[in-house]
């Protein structure tokens, strides 16, 4: 799966399904974007995650950022696979998950950090225990 054509106007969407689930992605923008994903198992909606993000100015390499967030978010713990792991560095970026609660329900933030500069805060993540199902069975699916 992957890119589809999207059902609201102005918005990306992917999606990734598998053994009854659905994954669908749907975000407004790129170096500041507003994104929900909804999980679906079998035709049903049953967890959904809002959030949003930007880069924190125009100086800010938009790939570079994209591209170490997604190394990133491919190392989550297999014990809390939500988001990227509670700290990463790599090429001079710090990643850090400010997750809170368990595997069946949490919420939480994350930033990366540059020169001990925010460049990308992510304000406002939430979700429950079907999202981290889609997680462990398919991570390299992911669209970050």
């Amino acid at each position: 799966m992957g890119k589809r054509d999207p059902v609201l106007e102005g918005s990306a969407q992917r999606e990734f399904s598998d053994t009854g689930f659905l994954h669908r992605y749907v975000y407004f923008g790129s170096a500041y974007f507003i994104g929900q994903e909804v999980v679906y198992y079998k035709d049903t909606p049953f967890c959904t995650l809002s959030y949003s993000s930007g880069l924190a100015g125009p100086s800010t390499d938009n790939g570079k950022v994209y591209a170490f967030l997604k190394e990133a978010l491919l190392l989550s713990d297999p014990r809390f696979p939500v988001r990227g792991p509670h700290r990463y560095q790599s090429c001079g970026m710090h990643y850090e998950n400010l997750a809170n609660g368990g595997i069946e329900r949490f919420y939480g933030s994350e930033q990366i950090m540059e020169d001990q500069r925010v460049i990308r805060p992510l304000l406002g993540w939430r979700a429950d225990k079907a999202m981290t199902s889609i997680l462990r069975h398919a991570p390299d699916k992911m669209f970050y």
